[in-house]
């Protein structure tokens, strides 16, 4: 009797000891929004006017639908100004609720019903944007700003660029005063003047990337190029009155990348990686794919380093 006592207990142990209770905060964004299309590719095409805080521009998505039928198309659009969408260069309906744009995609449906899975389709978003306060800022164009250094800078594609969660390659063509350089992802494609004093940046991502590790700077730059064992290519971006600092905040770059790949084995995946110091950062740096911001306070000469 006491065997068979000792061997309930101990069965009673057992299965006690695997009943497990997790609990958690119920969090909405741990569950993946539900999209009703996938974008592959973007042409953006952006201008500024950062003394009224303002972003024109248009943005062309390349998209492929998730499902068989789906009636809209959501971007996340916080203080824009939409003047026409087209889906493969016909005129949509839209219409905007909150911070959201809403694109009627019935046409896509149309279209595209007798053929699945779907083919490659094109949304073209023509817009003017004063961005909320987070996204993009312009930093010394106020007059109450005057004798500040004079920058554009961003982190994060929202606020500045319709944004929808995805992997994208991009093509980015950004047209400012051509006595600033711009600093985007990807690899620096062609640089082209213009006739009204502007000049135009075009950086392309050809590998896929998240969406989300968007960067953005314009200001008075200049910037040093230099390369990993392997090859890659470096630009380090420094002020242009600070060229003293550069090499100071810099000195170790290419062997970091040495030892990270040796040290996780594997390569770097992107063709070109830089950097680039801005004014009135709020954290310590920001990682954006090949392109990565940081506070410039850290923008330090041989004497602080």
């Amino acid at each position: 009797m006491f065997l068979i006592l000792f061997l309930a207990s101990l069965t009673g142990l057992r299965l006690a000891a695997q009943d497990k209770t997790v609990t958690y905060y119920a969090d909405p964004a741990a569950v993946p929004p539900d999209q009703p299309i996938a974008i592959r590719h973007l042409t953006a095409h952006v201008r500024f006017t950062p003394e009224q805080n303002l972003v024109m521009g248009t943005a062309e998505f390349t998209f492929v639908p998730n499902r068989y039928q789906n009636d809209s198309i959501v971007f996340q659009t916080p203080g824009f100004k939409i003047s026409s969408v087209k889906i493969n260069n016909r005129e949509v309906k839209f219409h905007l609720t909150g911070s959201s744009l809403v694109v009627d995609s019935r046409s896509v449906v149309r279209d595209s019903a007798s053929r699945f899975p779907y083919p490659e389709s094109r949304i073209e978003i023509t817009y003017t944007a004063t961005p909320l306060a987070g996204s993009i800022y312009f930093i010394g164009w106020k007059p109450e700003e005057a004798g500040k250094r004079r920058e554009i800078w961003a982190h994060r594609p929202q606020g500045w660029l319709p944004y929808m969660d995805g992997r994208i390659t991009v093509d980015m063509f950004v047209t400012f005063d051509k006595r600033y350089n711009v600093f985007s992802n990807g690899e620096r494609v062609e640089i082209t003047d213009n006739p009204d004093g502007t000049r135009t940046w075009h950086y392309a991502m050809k590998k896929d990337h998240p969406y989300f590790s968007t960067a953005l700077v314009i200001g008075d730059y200049r910037y040093k190029t230099a390369k990993t064992s392997r090859g890659t290519p470096l630009e380090y971006w420094y002020y242009a009155d600070m060229p003293d600092r550069m090499a100071t905040t810099y000195k170790y770059t290419a062997q970091m990348f040495d030892f990270f790949e040796r040290e996780m084995g594997v390569a770097y995946p992107y063709p070109v990686y830089r950097e680039a110091p801005v004014i009135d950062y709020m954290y310590g740096a920001m990682e954006t794919t090949t392109s990565t911001i940081f506070g410039d306070y850290m923008l330090i000469g041989p004497r602080a380093w």
